[in-house]
């Protein structure tokens, strides 16, 4: 079986006053996700609704990535919050 522990952590910071939503994520995964990457094939992300779009899913399929659902109280998505939580209290 394939491992998917393997990945690596990239933060794009936007712009001041901007937010994230389904356009600017489709947008990031267009221009940055190649290049960010590698070779790996899985995205894991978390549940927010703009991540999660048509709009985003069809970008992701275009990219070549699959998205690993893990049920949004999973242990295994966690890992992501955590990080969250460090780069706020950095910023």
């Amino acid at each position: 079986m394939e491992s998917l522990g393997r990945g690596v952590l990239h933060i794009y910071v936007l712009d001041h006053g901007a937010s994230m939503d389904r356009y600017v994520y489709a947008e990031l995964v267009e221009d940055k996700f190649d290049q960010w990457r590698g070779n790996c094939e899985h995205l894991v992300c978390d549940h927010d609704k703009c991540l999660r779009t048509e709009d985003v899913l069809l970008a992701l399929e275009t990219a070549g990535l699959k998205l690993v659902d893990f049920p949004k109280c999973s242990q295994d998505s966690n890992a992501i919050e955590n990080a969250w939580a460090i780069l706020r209290e950095r910023l």
